[in-house]
């Protein structure tokens, strides 16, 4: 005799979709770890203590974080401490990375809106030493561009020189229009507390910050693949150093009048 099927409560039916979900992920790449809101994949970890994010939401990212991990260790030459941890929905206004931790964090709003920057943010763990401010957000910025799989802050898709040039040309003496304008804002943002110069978030006008981050982009772009014709290994070397004279034979503010004529752009 055939045993009847037991009917599934309200409150049962999610706890069973949850399950066929975790062994759907376990066979298309991400699995459960023992922590029930993380999902880990071959390089990385995602993270959430907000349960609105769903399962499947978290196995893509999974996916896509392993994906562009491959992607940036062997564009660098590198290789950092597995596995990544990417906790969503934090309570930071925008998306963080935290070298010391192997760490990125997104808020549930880029989450929400499918522009994860996991190239970005992973660059930063890939890359932590730096001298400049703004080539190390630049280089996130274009490895983002280049291997990032979904569109987001600061160019969502357009391309770096076409987006500077279109924000910079609707702005009348804009503060912030070269890389060494770029670099002194985020200097200032990130200066101690304490710092006369620094600027506080609350401060900060986000279409300055934008044009920075587009601005570093597009000079990292230009350094890389045609002053240094794709040559990583002296790329690492300037980024490292600062020393852009003894890796390039010129000086920075040379390269980057070279880089403004190339992108259509003049100081104001």
């Amino acid at each position: 005799m055939r045993r009847p099927k037991s009917p599934l409560t309200h409150r049962q039916t999610p706890s069973r979709l949850r399950y066929a979900l975790l062994a759907f992920m376990l066979l298309s790449g991400g699995c459960a770890t023992s922590d029930p809101g993380a999902i880990k994949g071959r390089h990385v970890v995602v993270r959430t203590a907000d349960p609105a994010i769903p399962p499947e939401t978290m196995t893509a990212l999974a996916q896509r974080g392993d994906r562009v991990f491959a992607k940036l260790g062997s564009f660098f030459g590198r290789s950092i401490p597995e596995p990544v941890l990417i906790n969503l929905g934090t309570k930071h206004p925008v998306s963080k990375s935290y070298a010391d931790k192997n760490t990125i964090g997104f808020p549930k709003s880029v989450v929400d809106r499918n522009i994860v920057i996991i190239a970005h943010e992973m660059t930063h763990l890939f890359m932590p030493e730096h001298h400049l401010e703004a080539l190390r957000e630049g280089i996130a910025v274009y490895a983002q561009d280049r291997f990032g799989e979904v569109t987001g802050y600061p160019n969502y898709g357009v391309d770096l020189d076409q987006a500077i040039r279109s924000r910079l040309k609707k702005r009348i003496d804009p503060p912030v229009y070269s890389f060494s304008t770029a670099e002194t804002f985020f200097r200032r943002a990130r200066a101690p507390a304490g710092d006369a110069n620094k600027l506080k978030w609350k401060d900060i006008n986000q279409a300055d910050r934008r044009n920075a981050y587009l601005l570093g982009g597009s000079f990292a772009r230009y350094l890389l693949e045609v002053e240094l014709h794709g040559d990583m290994a002296r790329f690492r070397q300037l980024y490292m150093t600062g020393d852009v004279k003894s890796v390039t034979g010129k000086e920075i503010a040379e390269i980057e009048a070279a880089w403004l004529r190339e992108i259509g752009l003049k100081r104001p």
